[in-house]
């Protein structure tokens, strides 16, 4: 068989196979009798490939591993030939092949946000799956992770809470999977006789934000609820997730008549009530496509309806020295019946200064605050010598301005990973009612409208 692997019990199976077919087991036995446990160990060993993928069809699905991990125990066979045929089942992929080449989703463009993540997909990286706590093993572990992924990023929802909403039956996980490790997901509740589903958690790990992650999640998420006849999506955004939640279609104005939803959800202080319409004729999956194909249709019917024209061109270069500093493109010949449009008139369509210079005034602003004090340089190890056991990833101002003068941000959402980060490291390292945690929360609530005023280049 293709999906066996050397049968290195083969020899001994054999002897005492020819053993029984020429009676000399001492008694009168049965094969299997005679056989006892080398049948089923030689079986493990030779077609334990096989036995793992059969197993995909049954209940044992998401823990097929551990079960075939464990019968290798009860049968005796050494852990070596185990780890071989995990192997080649769950670690067959070439791993220089499967790394991920996204290093942010910046630069790919709001219509094709999700173009990286859909690659990643595509070549096996990362997946995704819908979880509810039918207590298998294999979902318990998933939803476990999820859980401590949710209190991680999202300190501020007490624990107890979170682990309550991520078991509970009504509730459902949607997750993201890359390397058989959930790194992040979507915790909803949907309420089918209303049609609208209820976003409680959302999170990324910390390692793996800002690379279009999130907005693959959801639009499977979108996906998979519109094949199911749902039509809302109701959240409470916090002020820093307010900008992700508007480029995923969410907005501020609630469309859905009060009688479906009002009783239904919980509200949330400090927090920003946001609807997403799913639109039943969209595939999600293939959103950024669609936008490419839609913009390449344009563009040509442009060519068919338009007479060619070729224009004299401007004459402003003929001397040079004359010069002027600044050229009106109203003047220059063409632009005007092409559709040019002075666009910089709205201030609001381009930022004043770059990114990082705004930023830079922002985190000027920020440190003048009285609550900034705990986040201005790094924490110490003589007033927290454990700080590093539990926050993996530090920030603070100084790192930020650090940043910001290197022109590290990309994007607006880049830095607010970073604010966010600061925020979160704080809470989770200190706890609920210490003055480290008040103060937290202080600043991030007195710089959220400073922050919304920024402007990505």
């Amino acid at each position: 068989s293709g999906r066996a692997v050397g049968d290195c019990y083969y020899r001994e199976c054999y002897a005492r196979w020819k053993r029984w077919l020429l009676g000399e087991s001492g008694r009168i036995v049965s094969a299997s009798e005679s056989l006892s446990g080398f049948e089923l160990r030689a079986c493990l060993a030779a077609y334990g490939l096989s036995l793992l993928e059969e197993w995909r069809k049954t209940v044992f699905e998401d823990c097929r591993g551990d079960l075939y991990r464990r019968l290798c125990v009860v049968c005796c066979i050494p852990t070596e030939i185990c780890a071989h045929v995990l192997h080649e089942c769950f670690g067959q992929r070439n791993p220089v092949q499967l790394e991920s080449m996204l290093n942010c989703e910046f630069g790919l463009g709001f219509i094709t946000r999700d173009r990286g993540g859909a690659a990643e997909e595509k070549a096996g990286i990362i997946e995704f799956r819908c979880l509810s706590n039918d207590r298998t093993p294999g979902r318990m572990v998933d939803l476990m992770t999820l859980k401590s992924i949710f209190s991680r990023q999202l300190p501020r929802m007490p624990r107890e809470y979170i682990t309550r909403l991520t078991f509970d039956r009504q509730h459902y996980s949607f997750c993201l999977v890359k390397g058989g490790r959930v790194i992040g997901g979507v915790c909803f509740r949907p309420f089918f006789q209303s049609r609208f589903v209820e976003i409680v958690f959302l999170a990324i790990t910390s390692t793996e934000q800002v690379k279009g992650y999130g907005t693959r999640l959801m639009n499977h998420l979108k996906e998979y609820l519109r094949h199911r006849s749902f039509e809302y999506f109701l959240t409470y955004a916090d002020n820093f997730a307010l900008g992700y939640f508007r480029k995923q279609g969410f907005s501020t104005t609630i469309t859905m008549s009060k009688d479906r939803w009002v009783g239904f959800i919980k509200d949330y202080d400090g927090g920003t009530l946001m609807e997403c319409v799913i639109n039943p004729n969209i595939n999600y999956l293939s959103l950024g496509d669609a936008f490419v194909n839609q913009r390449k249709m344009v563009l040509k019917t442009m060519r068919l309806v338009s007479t060619p024209k070729i224009y004299s061109g401007a004459s402003l270069w003929e001397d040079v020295s004359k010069l002027p500093e600044h050229v009106d493109p109203s003047t220059i010949p063409g632009f005007l019946e092409n559709g040019w449009a002075n666009y910089e008139k709205n201030t609001k369509q381009r930022a004043a200064l770059p990114l990082n210079e705004q930023i830079l005034k922002f985190i000027e602003q920020m440190s003048k605050h009285e609550s900034s004090w705990p986040f201005q340089k790094p924490v110490s190890k003589q007033i927290a010598p454990d700080y590093k056991d539990y926050i993996k990833h530090p920030m603070d101002i100084s790192l930020m301005r650090k940043n910001a003068k290197s022109k590290v941000y990309k994007s607006k959402d880049e830095f607010g990973a970073h604010l966010k980060l600061m925020f979160d490291n704080c809470r989770y390292y200190n706890g609920e009612g210490s003055t480290y945690y008040r103060l937290a929360n202080e600043l991030e609530t007195a710089i959220a409208p400073a922050f919304e005023e920024l402007i990505d280049d």
